[in-house]
């Protein structure tokens, strides 16, 4: 039988939850909590029965998940969607897309490079 695809949520604030709880609603696991500091990612990934974890190992492949909800803060989302989508994995990037037009074009150009799985 084939396993769901497994979600990581990268960053813990207030929307983190919000999709948390669909991947949940949807059958899919949360494997892994990303947040700027332990406690934050340790609290948010116990509600979804799921793994604490650095920004850092999402970004080096050292934890993969195949869907990553990119829920930083905005000025982060550029550079936080391109090292996630090179990493291979799906990216749901939430609302603003970035700040500029320079930043959508290389989050753009990441997708395409990375099989153009970018979802905003």
């Amino acid at each position: 039988m084939n396993q769901p695809p497994t979600v990581a949520l990268y960053g813990a604030g207030m929307i983190s939850r919000a999709h948390g709880a669909a991947a949940m609603l949807a059958s899919l696991p949360v494997a892994a909590v990303a947040s700027r500091t332990t406690e934050r990612a340790a609290e948010r990934a116990a509600e979804f029965a799921s793994t604490p974890v650095t920004y850092g190992q999402l970004t080096d492949g050292s934890v993969m998940a195949d869907v990553v909800v990119v829920a930083t803060p905005p000025q982060c989302h550029a550079a936080d969607a391109i090292a996630l989508l090179d990493t291979g994995a799906a990216v749901l990037l939430e609302k603003p897309l970035c700040r500029t037009l320079a930043e959508a074009d290389a989050i753009v150009a990441a997708a395409a490079r990375n099989g153009g799985r970018l979802l905003y």
